[in-house]
């Protein structure tokens, strides 16, 4: 539940609103230009995300901070962080910003060489890991036609050593089966593959391809996020961990909620 708003917006006569910010005049992009007006839906899911994400900061920032500490001392110095972990910020200014641009690159990703290094496919053999990915992955072999091949870590620094090395290669097939649910992929759907492929360090780009392809839960693709990224177990053994596994769960959910908007917007220009 949000618990303050450092974040607000504010509706127009024409069906659109305004995003505020208690910290600053205006409220801008990652590269500092002037967000515009946004229509209402969008504007509240981004005030909601943003608002959480400040609550949460300010939350934290009150255990470590003296008690004399002011509390607008405290909002200046976390400000900005909910800036950098809100997707749909990140999303919504990448947009504008394109929009704005005279460039209009189309956005792409290709699976070559990097599905080679997918740790979805090559599981850790030691335990604890290996209990926790393998029930990442009986979750998401379902989801295939094509043969799975269970492969060893991938030590290569390059594409050459992997046949050298005797790494072993993701089927074509199943790279084939990806590249088809990628081909119903927009630019927009696109950036956000890459966005959280670079978010969960790289560790694997068939998660967050499943995910944006509808393929996968939230929670599925966070519970996937801890377990290659952080080793942690699938299951959440104390408190603090429950907490920042349901606190990315929320973070994934209005990003989804700012795709779908988006998706049902015919010509997307927010000028």
């Amino acid at each position: 539940m949000v618990i303050n708003s450092s974040y607000f917006f504010k509706a127009t006569e024409n069906g659109k609103a305004s995003i505020h910010t208690v910290f600053s005049e205006s409220f801008t992009t990652h590269m500092d230009n002037p967000y515009p007006l946004l229509p209402i839906d969008i504007a509240e899911v981004l005030c909601e995300d943003l608002n959480e994400i400040n609550a949460r900061n300010t939350k934290r920032s009150k255990r470590y901070k003296r008690m004399e500490f002011a509390i607008e001392q405290m909002h200046n110095e976390f400000f900005g962080n909910e800036l950098i972990e809100s997707f749909t910020y990140c999303v919504l200014s990448t947009i504008i910003e394109r929009n704005q641009s005279e460039i209009q690159e189309e956005i792409k990703v290709t699976l070559f060489p990097i599905i080679h290094w997918d740790r979805l496919f090559r599981i850790t053999p030691q335990p604890p890991s290996f209990q926790n990915e393998i029930a990442v992955v009986e979750l998401i072999k379902p989801l295939f036609a094509s043969e799975w091949k269970d492969l060893p870590l991938n030590y290569a620094a390059n594409f050459e050593e992997i046949e050298v090395n005797g790494y072993g290669l993701v089927g074509e097939d199943l790279i084939m089966e990806l590249n088809s649910m990628m081909n119903e992929f927009d630019d927009i759907d696109n950036f956000v593959v890459d966005l959280l492929y670079q978010y969960i360090d790289r560790v694997s780009i068939t998660i967050p391809i499943l995910w944006v392809a509808g393929k996968i839960s939230d929670e599925l693709f966070v519970d996937a996020f801890r377990v290659f990224s952080f080793e942690q177990n699938i299951m959440p053994d104390s408190k603090k961990l429950k907490e920042q596994r349901q606190y990315f769960i929320q973070r994934m959910q209005y990003l989804r909620s700012i795709i779908d908007k988006i998706s049902k917007m015919t010509g997307v220009t927010f000028k």
